[in-house]
């Protein structure tokens, strides 16, 4: 924050993490009011700020008493209270609030007066911030829990940790103005309890947008599901890990309207969209950006690679970006191209990890004919690649068959993790780029350690023939990425 200060960027700070020391409250000395109180000085009221995450830090400080003398308890409200002060002074037009605790020397949170300090700021400032609700790595109190049942909170991410009633009844009170909600380690049963009630399917009609992440337990399929469509407004749905529903009624009823998916795909998810025709071609009519995952080590003896592929290229006519990765494809010319449909509004193809020969990564990319950024992993890292140039027949074999199929694309990212050396890695890299016309950027990801050597190597390679008679690669064609 200082150096924004100096340079005055501070003006155009939107978001800002703050750090508190919650003992300080109990001391007469550093005060965490006394930060703020010097930031208002030297800055003014931060105006543009809108979103503040909260970081409370707890040391054994204020924890090993459950009780304070009067003195004590009388410093405690009074910082407590020129803290708040001075923070709605200095963020007078923040709208959303994220929490975050951090324990140090093993502390942890008991019934102690720090820990009644901490809700009682929480409280006055989630009180005037009404919008948004961020809370991850700690358990939320039940009394802070209960707090913001009536505050028709926009936003909220939780993390499930301790009892579950207490993050489903949060959620399920602030059902019908929640237009974002993200969920991480909570049980399947959690989730789908989370749309029904006594009286039957919980509606929450404004969600926008829903992220699961990491459930635990397994499916029951006995288990009462939802009837009619929760979230009839949904636009963006992420399923990172398994799909905790026993019917795909959240997929189904908002086909026509998802524009953002990710879905990890297992046994259960991929028999039961394929029951449900859902995996037909253009069954998403609206979706923009959709990725894949596998879960399994067994996936592509599971269900096919090849299908689940297919399913995330064409899933929507107007698709831009698709993300597929750790698929196993099979026969690729025979059984998944002619299956493709080559659509002109791809403009982005990332497939990490699924690995295609030269020829095959061109015949896909060559069909997009607006695509212009792709992430792609090779097969081609043989041995006759690791200890010498590729001979001058291999090359002149692959430049002709790139003049087959030529492609549009400018940006090329790979990277070194499926490669054997960095003599094979460079070489394939160069020898891929050099096939592709429209080439301006190729990223390569590779470790810190293997950037000087890379570099060095490309250069070396960029330099000799046949390389260095073509003027659209060189040595600056290439860019290093983690």
């Amino acid at each position: 924050m200082k150096e924004a200060i100096e340079t005055g960027n501070h003006t155009r700070i939107k978001k800002l993490n703050l750090y508190v020391l919650m003992s300080g409250f109990i001391e007469s000395e550093s005060t965490p009011d006394k930060s703020l109180q010097q930031l208002l000085l030297s800055t003014g009221p931060l105006s543009r700020i809108r979103t503040v995450n909260f970081i409370a830090v707890f040391d054994k400080r204020g924890f090993n008493r459950n009780s304070l003398s009067e003195t004590q308890t009388q410093l405690l409200a009074k910082n407590i209270h020129s803290y708040l002060d001075t923070f709605r002074k200095l963020f007078p037009n923040v709208n959303s609030i994220g929490l975050c605790m951090c324990f140090l020397n093993n502390s942890g949170l008991v019934n102690s007066p720090v820990e009644h300090a901490f809700t009682a700021i929480l409280q006055d400032i989630i009180g005037r911030c009404p919008r948004c609700f961020c809370c991850t790595s700690f358990k939320i109190p039940a009394n802070l829990a209960h707090f913001l049942h009536d505050k028709s909170l926009r936003e909220i991410t939780v993390w499930y940790r301790g009892d579950s009633n207490v993050y489903n009844e949060l959620i399920q009170r602030n059902a019908l103005s929640l237009r974002k909600l993200c969920i991480r380690d909570a049980a399947m049963l959690d989730i789908v309890q989370l749309t029904l009630t006594q009286a039957g399917t919980l509606v929450y009609p404004q969600m926008q947008q829903l992220s699961i992440d990491s459930c635990s337990g397994l499916i029951n399929l006995d288990h009462r599901q939802p009837s009619v469509n929760p979230f009839p407004a949904l636009r963006n749905f992420a399923c990172y890990g398994r799909f905790p529903f026993a019917t795909p009624i959240i997929l189904s009823a908002n086909c026509n309207q998802l524009s953002s998916l990710y879905l990890d795909f297992n046994r259960h998810l991929a028999t039961m969209l394929d029951s449900r025709k859902l995996l037909e071609p253009h069954t998403f009519k609206a979706l923009h950006t959709i990725s894949v995952g596998v879960l399994g080590t067994d996936f592509e003896h599971i269900v096919s690679g090849n299908k689940i592929f297919l399913w995330a290229i064409n899933a929507s006519p107007v698709i831009s970006l698709v993300t597929i990765s750790g698929i196993v494809l099979t026969n690729f010319e025979q059984d998944v191209l002619p299956s493709i449909i080559f659509s002109k509004t791809l403009r982005e193809l990332h497939m990490p990890g699924v690995h295609l020969s030269i020829k095959n990564s061109l015949q896909l990319i060559h069909g997009f004919e607006n695509l212009v950024n792709a992430a792609l992993s090779f097969t081609e890292a043989s041995a006759r690649f690791s200890e010498a140039f590729p001979a001058d027949k291999d090359i002149k074999e692959y430049q002709l068959m790139a003049t087959e199929f030529p492609a549009a694309i400018r940006i090329l990212k790979m990277t070194t993790r499926y490669h054997y050396s960095t003599q094979c890695a460079a070489e394939l890299f160069v020898l891929v780029a050099s096939l592709l016309p429209k080439i301006k950027t190729v990223v390569l990801v590779c470790q810190n350690t293997e950037k000087i050597r890379l570099a060095s190597t490309i250069c070396n390679i960029v330099q000799n023939p046949p390389y260095d008679q073509m003027s659209r690669i060189s040595k600056d064609t290439f860019e290093f990425a983690n």
